[in-house]
């Protein structure tokens, strides 16, 4: 049996660990983050929620291509690099596109334009905060 370490530091079955997909879960997820080893735990959470398309993005430009694409649901790193991911989120929201941000030093400053009562999943990612922050925000 292959076990897997919780935060908690107790070992579980891998199969519990991993946990069930949400069934309401979107299938077509973009994910907008400049950290590739938290980019890589993201989209294996993402996965195992039922996201079937993941479109990964680590800069800007990137993210406005992909923004383009049919999404259901985005994850938005705030900070990248010099620059903030608030053009993608003000083009999803002209979109009707459900997104949330994501950052690591919890600072919500500037976030203006309806965008102050978007949730911020706290940096490390963990895949309840994910379902629970797309539950929030789906339409």
């Amino acid at each position: 049996m292959i076990n897997e370490a919780y935060r908690d530091g107790k070992e579980r079955p891998l199969s519990q660990a991993i946990g069930a997909a949400a069934p309401d879960f979107p299938r077509q997820v973009l994910l907008v983050e400049d950290n590739v080893l938290i980019a890589m735990d993201v989209e294996s959470m993402l996965e195992e929620l039922g996201a079937v398309t993941i479109l990964t993005a680590s800069t800007i430009g990137e993210a406005q291509e992909f923004a383009e694409q049919p999404i259901d649901f985005a994850i938005l790193d705030l900070h990248l690099g010099n620059e903030t991911s608030l053009p993608i989120a003000k083009a999803l929201g002209e979109r009707g596109i459900s997104f949330v941000f994501a950052s690591g030093d919890g600072d919500q400053a500037g976030l203006t334009d309806g965008l102050a009562a978007v949730p911020v999943i706290m940096k490390p990612y963990r895949r309840d905060d994910i379902l629970a922050a797309w539950r929030e925000v789906r339409r």
